[in-house]
């Protein structure tokens, strides 16, 4: 058996979404459409709890991933989304996630002038936009990626989709981006169906939960 392994993974935060040996060239990386075509299925199946364990669904599409040959470890395969990918090896994540807020402010207050306090990012959505906002400026730059799947299509109907991404820059507290449904698309609303979320931070574990439309 190799010693290597393949595995999925999100660009802008290093997340390993899926990982997969192959017994034919066991060290290549192949082309990324040509393993998931128009987008990878991923569930929420954590191994901690959620803040919203809700059984949430959703295709992320080829744009925001990549392959890496990395070092073998059996236990991504148990459960891929407690692991991020870089230098060559995968490495567990911690217990920390973000929360999901309930209502979204157009740009964030800046942090208090005292030491942050370590409290978890909040996750806002508004009708066309989410923003992540940290307790205090970020000491390097953190990526962030988003994904949504309408939870509800009506029968026959695909599944609306959105994705964002992009990173909360060194020295500043938060990142605001469009929410468009292709990642060089226009912006889209989301305001009138419910969203499946799957929102990445590096250094976080995934936060899953939905999205309400707004009253």
């Amino acid at each position: 058996m190799s010693s290597k392994m393949q595995v999925l993974f999100v660009k802008q935060t290093g997340h390993v979404l899926a990982a997969f040996t192959r017994t034919a060239d066991p060290e290549g990386a192949p082309n990324i459409t040509d393993l998931i075509g128009s987008g990878l299925l991923v569930r929420n199946t954590t191994t901690l709890a959620a803040p919203s364990p809700g059984g949430e669904i959703l295709v992320v599409p080829p744009e925001p991933l990549n392959v890496a040959v990395v070092d073998y470890d059996p236990d991504v395969f148990i459960s891929p989304l407690d692991f991020v990918a870089g230098g060559g090896r995968v490495s567990k994540l911690g217990p920390n996630v973000a929360d999901l807020a309930l209502s979204t402010d157009p740009i964030p207050p800046p942090p208090p002038p005292q030491a942050p306090t370590e409290s978890p990012p909040l996750v806002h959505f508004s009708t066309q936009r989410v923003t992540v906002q940290l307790d205090g400026d970020a000491t390097d730059d953190k990526g962030v990626c988003v994904v949504l799947q309408e939870a509800q299509p009506l029968p026959g109907n695909e599944p609306e989709r959105r994705v964002a991404h992009g990173s909360i820059k060194s020295g500043t507290h938060f990142v605001s981006l469009d929410l468009k449904a292709t990642p060089d698309g226009p912006v889209v609303s989301i305001d009138s169906k419910d969203f499946f979320i799957m929102a990445l931070i590096a250094g976080y574990r995934p936060l899953f939960g939905m999205r309400l439309p707004a009253p």
